[in-house]
């Protein structure tokens, strides 16, 4: 039944040189021997991509998209069990207290669970990095101005890029993207 449908599904030129093989394994080893192209140039592309990926000025969930499309194409391939690995590597010195973390869990956690770590980690450096509004310290001091004349707390930054105060365009989602599930 198989070896019917496989004659079924190829063109009439081609299944008359295939039309005598005693199963559909040995048709299939035939064709596949006569028509398959060598993945080598794909995978060796794709892996000089993949090598040369690295964070930079990237948020961290675009370096992971990043990366994560061209895992994928690879993937097709061939998979690779190293992919914790590679992103840990490519992620900026900034995230190296994550990254000690989790390479110390045996056996290293799935990917998704690993870019999960580090966004938490990159919102924390978001938190840390938020501008307070600092109070002149002659506030604290005994003045002689009048409450209504203190010096208004310095602004929250404002994105050059969307106008939005709050970030700067070096973070701006609208630039650079939204992270996943945001």
């Amino acid at each position: 039944m198989v070896l019917s449908w496989l004659l079924n599904s190829i063109s009439k030129e081609i299944a008359t040189s295939v039309i005598y093989v005693d199963s559909a394994m040995e048709m299939w080893y035939d064709l596949k021997e006569r028509f398959s192209q060598g993945n080598g140039p794909q995978i060796f592309q794709l892996q000089k991509s993949i090598a040369s990926l690295t964070q930079d000025d990237l948020f961290a969930s675009v370096y992971f998209t990043q990366m994560k499309g061209l895992w994928d194409e690879l993937m097709n391939y061939r998979p690779l069990p190293e992919y914790v690995m590679r992103f840990l590597m490519g992620l900026n010195d900034s995230y190296s207290h994550v990254r000690g973390q989790i390479i110390l869990i045996d056996p290293l956690p799935p990917m998704n669970k690993v870019f999960s770590l580090v966004l938490q980690e990159e919102r924390q450096h978001d938190i840390g990095s938020v501008l307070v509004p600092s109070i002149p310290s002659a506030t604290f001091s005994s003045s002689t101005k009048p409450v209504h004349m203190v010096e208004p707390p310095t602004r929250r930054p404002i994105c050059s890029h969307c106008s939005i105060p709050g970030h700067t365009v070096e973070k701006c989602f609208k630039l650079h993207g939204y992270p996943h599930g945001y």
